[in-house]
This record gives structure tokens, sequence and C-alpha cells, in this order.
């Protein structure tokens, strides 16, 4: 029987009184994104998984995207509709055969299960179970279930944190007690894009779907080739090696999310965006872009995230996460910002 291996957690920086909320380019696939790639950071374990994730279903959620995201072939199991909880959905993974994420999403703005005890915070979790044959990190004092099989899956992020002991092994990952960055409050109720977004014409930077869906490995997963001929990394990845043209002999290489250097930034306000970014301007004012030096000689440019100008300057390490950019044809599309390092207080 498997256990948990890691106990993954993000919840959002931004706040609205006490309560910790989601920014404004965020909703519940890109927390559930983030409490995923916490879970899975630094694992040396490439098989494929299975995700399990409890509620309703999530708009733009797929086994091709979460593949793009985590870089690894992944199977989407659900969505499970909480009845059996997360103590009875950690018991189904820890019976299985290869590992296994169980996730959970509480935003209450978009009807997720709650119970009247709960507290108030949106938050997604991530546990990695690993199956009978183990994985490649240490997994001796990681935590073990907890009995309760009818939690909701409202109550997943209070619950599990609350039922566990934090173990010197590193086993709790990510969010779990992460103080709320200051002036990151949210807007005024009413405020956030809606869901699903309206439908909007591009006159600028228009992407079509096919197009963007074919970038989603590079653009959400940071994967570059690198050419055994010469030597060089092309990124974003395009089947065809950027320096000597060469097809035959490119190797998938994944680039660093997080600690890259910025080198330039600049501001755009009104009048400077492209028209897919009206009702971020509109909404919340200028923003931010980024180039980053994730790697020597590789460089992504990015919006950024819940980060004023003066948080984002020259010669300062970033990370990225996934988030909303704009709507176009009635749907979200999304990709990595640079948001401030955090800084990790004890659980």
């Amino acid at each position: 029987m498997g256990h948990v291996l890691r106990a993954a957690a993000y919840r959002p920086r931004w706040t609205d009184g006490s309560r910790r909320v989601v920014g404004p380019d965020e909703d519940s696939l890109t927390l559930l994104a983030a409490a995923l790639e916490a879970a899975l950071e630094g694992s040396a374990d490439s098989r494929p998984c299975s995700i399990r994730v409890l509620g309703a279903p999530i708009a733009g959620l797929d086994d091709g995207a979460l593949s793009a995201l985590l870089g690894r072939e992944v199977t989407l199991q659900g969505p499970d509709d909480g009845v059996r909880g997360l103590g009875g959905a950690l018991a189904s993974a820890r019976e299985g055969t290869s590992p296994e994420l169980v996730a959970a999403v509480r935003l209450a703005d978009e009807g997720a299960l709650s119970s009247p005890g709960a507290p108030p915070d949106d938050a997604a979790i991530a546990l990695l179970v690993d199956g009978p044959r183990g994985v490649a990190e240490s997994s001796s004092s990681s935590p073990e279930l907890f009995g309760d099989t009818s939690s909701p899956v409202g109550d997943a992020f209070a619950a599990y944190r609350a039922s566990h002991t934090p173990t010197p092994s590193g086993s709790w990952v990510g969010d779990w007690a992460d103080a709320p960055r200051e002036g990151l409050r949210s807007r005024t109720p009413g405020s956030r894009p809606p869901d699903p977004p309206p439908m909007q014409r591009s006159e600028g930077a228009y992407v079509p779907k096919p197009r963007y869906l074919e970038s989603l490995r590079s653009r959400w997963g940071f994967l570059a080739e690198r050419c055994a001929a010469c030597g060089r990394t092309t990124f974003p990845e395009g089947g065809r090696c950027r320096t000597c043209g060469r097809t035959d002999r490119l190797e998938t290489v994944r680039l660093p999310k997080n600690g890259g250097k910025v080198v330039a930034r600049t501001w755009i306000g009104a009048g400077g965006q492209p028209t897919e970014f009206d009702p971020q301007v509109e909404g919340a004012g200028a923003y931010g872009v980024v180039l980053v030096d994730l790697l020597p000689g590789i460089r992504a440019t990015l919006m950024v995230a819940d980060a004023g100008a003066e948080e984002i300057a020259i010669g300062r390490t970033v990370s990225t996460r996934l988030r909303r950019l704009y709507a176009i044809d009635g749907e979200w599309r999304y990709g990595r910002k640079a948001t401030p390092e955090p800084t990790r207080t004890p659980r």
C-alpha cells in the first residue's frame, strides 16, 4: 500500500479583510496548477501519474493541459463529487500501482463545496501518493492519511492541515503558512472578470486556438529543445534548432520555473496595451512586463503579477505562476507570469 509523500498547498496573496482571496488573474485552474507544481517540484520520478481532482469540473482542465503544465504524462480522474471526501480519495489512491495526485480547490466565489466551520480562505491542496514501488525520495516520515472519509471538498485544506504534525523531512511544501503580501487588497466585489469571460474581438495580439494549444508545453511547462548537433537550446520549442536548423537531434529539456533573474522591465498603461488587455488596464491599471534570464542565454518575456512597479527591480530573482492572460473567443487564455519570490514562514 502506498502513502502520502508530499502535502502541497497554495493560498493566494490577495486579501479581503482577514480572508485570503484570489487575485484579479487567478481562478480555480491557476490555484490547482500552483498546488500540483509544488507537489511535484524537485521530484526525480518521471513516471506517468494520475490526478484525481475533488469537486466540480474546472474549465480548461484536461489531460493535455495538465501534461503540458507538469511535463509528464498524466491522466485526469474525476471530477469527484466529494461524497467520499479527501480521506476516501486518498484511501483509493494508496491502493494504486502508480503515483497519484489527489487535489482539491476551494474557491468560494465559484461555488466550491464548503462547511460552516471551514476557514474562509480560498486555497488549493495537492497530495502526492506513491505506489507500492515507491519513489526516489525518502518518505519514512511523510504524513499519514487522516481517518475522516466524509470530509467535503471545502474542508479538505483545513482538515488535512489540522490532522497532521509537520515533519522534518520536507514533506510539507508550498504555501501552508506564507504571509499575505502587503498592499495586495482585492478589488471591490463584482469587479473580477466574469466567468465565463465575455466574447471579445482581438485587434492586436490574437493567437488562434490551435497555435495556443500547440505552445502549451513551452508556455505552461517551460519545456525547451536542446540540439545535440550544436549544443544550443531553443525556447520556446518549435521542432527545429534555431541556431543550426537541425530537426533530427533535438531533446526535450525543462527550464527552471523559479529563480530567474530580471534583466529588463517596463510598465504598460492605458493606450499602450493590445486590445486583449483592455479590461485589465481599465480595472487594475498599468501592468508590468519583464525580461527574465531563465538560464544563461535563455530568456522569457513575462507579465508581472502580485507586485507593484517598485517590487520587481532589475537584478531581482522571481518565481513564475500559471495565471490568466486574457479572454478571447469566450475562453480564458493562460500563461506563466513573474511573481515576487515568496518568503517562507514556519507552518
